[in-house]
């Protein structure tokens, strides 16, 4: 895990788990006496928690004890922090994560459609609203309860916001019921069908 820390710079206890071989549990475990002893240190963004190693003084010890390594090993399979399986789109909670929710974020900001002065809170502008309603995405707001229109959620995978709020849980259901995305069985992992590809290009101008 320090190894994977040093080439990814900063890195999910999930990751370091997948980067190790054990479990997740295992790795929390390991990871608290590796911050216990100053080796890693610990970051809380909102739910998640991030690591990186302590300074340069461990990445020196590291490198000498590779230089100690049996030259033997340098022929064993190293491990690599792999791609999540739900990295490119899943669910959270009701809207959508992972690079296609990144993207989308991205593009609403980039045309203008939606506008924010600190990345938590994001407002619809007037094009927006027009653009979200002829797509057919229901700003209307229920009325038992008001939600922010949307918000940013820091994305365990991207490390960037993606969109929650009304706004992003009513376009992760208009994406769902034209049939753009799918659900995974037993996940909350999300299919991108072949529609949806063409429709996300054509309309947000994602590449999925």
């Amino acid at each position: 895990m320090l190894v994977a820390l040093k080439g990814s710079g900063v890195l999910s206890a999930t990751e370091l788990a997948s980067s190790a071989g054990v479990s997740r549990a295992t790795a929390s475990e390991h990871l608290n006496r590796l911050v216990d002893g100053g080796l890693v240190l610990v970051e809380r963004r909102t739910r998640l928690r991030f690591y990186r190693l302590s300074g340069p003084h461990v990445s020196r010890a590291l490198r000498a004890l590779d230089a100690l390594a049996d030259p033997r090993a340098a022929t064993r399979p190293s491990r690599q922090v792999l791609d999540a399986p739900d990295r490119l789109a899943r669910a959270c909670y009701d809207h959508l994560a992972g690079r296609l929710g990144v993207a989308l974020l991205d593009e609403l900001v980039h045309d203008r459609y939606l506008s924010t002065r600190d990345g938590a809170a994001y407002e619809v502008r007037i094009p927006g609203r027009k653009f979200l309603e002829d797509f057919g995405v229901d700003l209307r707001q229920p009325a038992t309860h008001r939600r922010p229109y949307g918000r940013g959620c820091l994305d365990r995978t991207e490390r960037r916001p993606h969109l929650a709020g009304l706004i992003g849980a009513r376009l992760a259901a208009r994406l769902t019921a034209l049939k753009w995305i799918e659900r995974i069985p037993s996940s909350r992992a999300l299919r991108i069908t072949p529609s949806g590809r063409r429709g996300l290009k054509q309309t947000f101008g994602v590449e999925a």
